[in-house]
């Protein structure tokens, strides 16, 4: 999706709302949540109002090569934020693949793969290998501390090149639903055959 629509179905789906009135100094902060395989730093920026109570999540990328999350999130970092939410931004947890732009990271893991939830040791070798282990590389074990710690309402990743809003395993249908009208965009599950409609060039 553009990143235009993307920031514009945020909005309208309520993961995003901005504020109309000056309820509140919004407070922005730094924050360096790890290490990356490469010694990169893995970099949020935190944005809330004080009393927020509705913590949201946005990863611009995952994958090096995917770099369109990356400018969704810094759109989102200079739109106003609502009085209830708190929200975390994370340009990218692969430094080491966005500055090769490579899929995978340092130690050639793709770390979409590389979370411990339903995670099976496969691709050795691949630009879709899942690592020797879960968790195995430090940019996902900086990613679940940082979970851990904000313990976000909504999780936002952001991905290329699926034409739409990703179904798959998906713990909000609602959300999908509401993110993909509002972008108009289909929910799709990226591990659905692909059609030609849902491949945009790249």
């Amino acid at each position: 999706m553009a990143g235009r629509s993307v920031v514009a179905a945020c909005v309208a789906a309520g993961v995003w709302v901005p504020s109309v009135s000056a309820a509140g100094e919004v407070h922005e902060q730094r924050v360096v949540v790890g290490t990356s395989a490469g010694g990169r730093g893995l970099v949020a920026a935190h944005r809330w109002a004080d009393g927020a109570t509705r913590t949201i999540l946005v990863i611009g990328s995952m994958h090096g090569d995917e770099p369109a999350g990356t400018r969704v999130v810094r759109r989102l970092r200079s739109t106003p934020v609502a009085p209830e939410v708190d929200l975390w931004l994370v340009p990218t947890m692969n430094p080491d693949g966005a500055a090769a732009g490579r899929r995978t990271n340092d130690h050639g893991v793709d770390l979409n793969r590389n979370f411990p939830r339903h995670w099976v040791e496969a691709g050795e070798g691949t630009a879709t290998w899942s690592g020797p282990a879960p968790s195995s590389e430090p940019e996902t074990r900086a990613v679940q501390a940082l979970l851990r710690q904000v313990r976000p309402r909504t999780v936002v990743v952001l991905h290329q090149p699926l034409f739409g809003v990703d179904a798959y395993r998906a713990k909000s249908l609602t959300l999908v639903h509401r993110l993909a009208g509002c972008a108009t965009r289909p929910a799709a599950s990226c591990r659905s055959p692909p059609t030609p409609e849902r491949q945009p060039a790249r």
